[in-house]
């Protein structure tokens, strides 16, 4: 594939701004870059995932925001004991956007990692490591005991719509969703939430 620093760099794209690097996040387009400092693509969007949890649901309870997946687990054990609602939502419906758009971040926090040492090239796979299953492991344990039952197909708009509804008391998910979350023409839990 060969880079895309000559239509970038092309006059007719530059002298009319009809593309400005500078539009773009530095993080997501230096992903795009081969080791020739060159770009190979152009980031789409860029997003990432956040914990929205309900106020009224912590505070009746004594709870504080969790800071680590373990304390998140002791705090779905706490809502699963003492409330109705389900204590959290998540992506269940395998494939990438769905539950590979949140897994990853449960992967890296345990120590886990898609390829042995991508900045060496060496794109061995290691979805099989000790820390790779055990955040499988974990997110599986909060999709089964603690989501709601229909939570293993739901997709991102699943998600969205059942969180809104009030069927959990957290979620996590992409972080463009708490806009909806806190609006009261959208949302039944506007108002109660903190992200």
């Amino acid at each position: 594939m060969p880079p895309l620093n000559p239509l970038i760099d092309d006059p007719l794209v530059t002298d009319y701004k009809i593309l400005d690097l500078d539009d773009f996040k530095a993080a997501p387009l230096n992903a795009l870059k081969g080791k020739d400092g060159l770009n190979y693509g152009l980031p789409m969007f860029d997003d990432t995932t956040l914990l929205c949890f309900r106020k009224s649901i912590f505070e009746s309870l004594g709870l504080t925001p969790p800071d680590t997946f373990y304390e998140l687990m002791e705090a779905c054990q706490d809502i699963k004991a003492n409330t109705d609602t389900a204590p959290i939502i998540l992506r269940g419906r395998r494939g990438q956007g769905l539950n590979i758009f949140i897994w990853p971040g449960f992967l890296r926090g345990f120590g886990g990692k898609f390829f042995e040492d991508f900045s060496n090239d060496d794109f061995t796979p290691v979805l099989n490591s000790s820390e790779a299953k055990y955040a499988a492991e974990f997110y599986a344990n909060l999709i089964q005991k603690y989501a709601p039952e229909s939570c293993v197909n739901f997709n991102w708009e699943d998600t969205k719509t059942a969180f809104m509804r009030g069927a959990g008391a957290m979620i996590i998910d992409a972080y463009m969703f708490a806009g909806d979350f806190e609006d009261p023409s959208l949302s039944e839990v506007s108002g109660c939430l903190s992200p």
